[in-house]
């Protein structure tokens, strides 16, 4: 899927959209393709003949029914029949997004913490796979509170895997961002999101 909808050009991630390049992000390999597994799965839920399901997208954003169609054929693989839903991009935000039970969404790279917050908080307003875990809501908050480094890392890692085995996110991959300084800048460090991190620049007349 990472070639074929972005050119190669791209993190390959665990269901959650948090890339491994970013501070407290998981750092294990993404999981493999396991078509017999998913089979068996499906069994265990009572669909011995596989399962159909209606996938909303639309041409609002660059890749998002390329993703959907590639995803619909890897889909198919494993007894799952995708119905591509195409909708009008016009008001595909005010009435797919956050209404729909299935639907492609893209997201602007935040830092791990953030992108916790906005998306898995029982409160959140973007709480789209409505992941309302109160116990899950105060290991965030501990994350949050914990001085030392390495077990706020911790904290922040337990829950993500918690998001990774249990939640209701399917991302494949974070897209690659360009990134570009003048010669007279030195010591920036690209942060991995759209939000520069500007306080170890230094400027050269």
């Amino acid at each position: 899927m990472l070639q074929l909808v972005a050119g190669g050009y791209g993190v390959l991630v665990n269901d959650i959209p948090i890339s491994s390049i970013l501070e407290y992000a998981l750092t294990d390999e993404p999981r493999k393709q396991d078509i017999e597994r998913a089979q068996q799965l499906l069994r265990e839920a009572g669909h011995d003949d596989g399962l159909n399901v209606k996938l909303a997208v639309s041409d609002v954003q660059a890749r998002f029914i390329e993703i959907a169609t590639v995803y619909k054929e890897q889909a198919a693989e494993a007894g799952i029949e995708v119905e591509l839903d195409v909708r009008p991009a016009d008001s595909y935000w005010d009435v797919v997004w956050l209404k729909e039970p299935f639907y492609v969404s893209a997201y602007i790279a935040r830092p791990t913490d953030a992108m916790l917050a906005l998306l898995y908080l029982s409160n959140a307003d973007w709480n789209e796979t409505n992941w309302r875990k109160p116990e899950w809501d105060a290991l965030l908050t501990e994350a949050r509170g914990t001085l030392d480094y390495d077990q706020r890392q911790a904290l922040y890692q337990q829950a993500q895997n918690q998001l990774v085995e249990e939640g209701g996110h399917l991302v494949p991959y974070m897209v690659q961002t360009l990134a570009a300084t003048r010669t007279n800048v030195a010591d920036w460090i690209p942060s991995g999101t759209f939000y520069a991190n500007f306080l170890t620049i230094d400027f050269t007349s």
